[in-house]
């Protein structure tokens, strides 16, 4: 997980102990949970720990980047850089995010 921080940290801005403090809140979430909530904070100029909140409390992924007018694509792109960069890292077990980007693109 910690490369998987590093990861989201240095493609979104959001810096690498608000994202840790934030997994450690919500150790479910993922490395793709936090991708999304950092990419929906910078475009709505917010905080991704609210966005992350939302989506813990059972608000879906795709609401709550279209009532924050956040393109889809943006997401699935910054999901993809990350996929691809957890994918060259050495097998874990744990889900690299496909789960949450597919739930996202199913609007959940």
């Amino acid at each position: 997980m910690k490369e998987a921080i590093h990861d989201v940290s240095v493609e979104t801005g959001v810096p690498q102990e608000k994202l840790q403090r934030m997994h450690d809140q919500h150790p479910d979430a993922g490395p793709a949970g936090l991708m999304i909530a950092s990419v929906i904070a910078d475009n709505a100029k917010g905080n991704p720990e609210q966005y992350l909140s939302r989506h813990v409390n059972g608000k879906g992924w795709g609401a709550i980047a279209r009532e924050n007018s956040v393109p889809l694509e943006k997401i699935n792109n910054k999901l993809a850089n990350l996929e691809r960069e957890l994918g060259s890292l050495p097998a874990t077990g744990r889900d690299t995010g496909k789960q949450y980007r597919n739930q996202y693109r199913n609007g959940r």
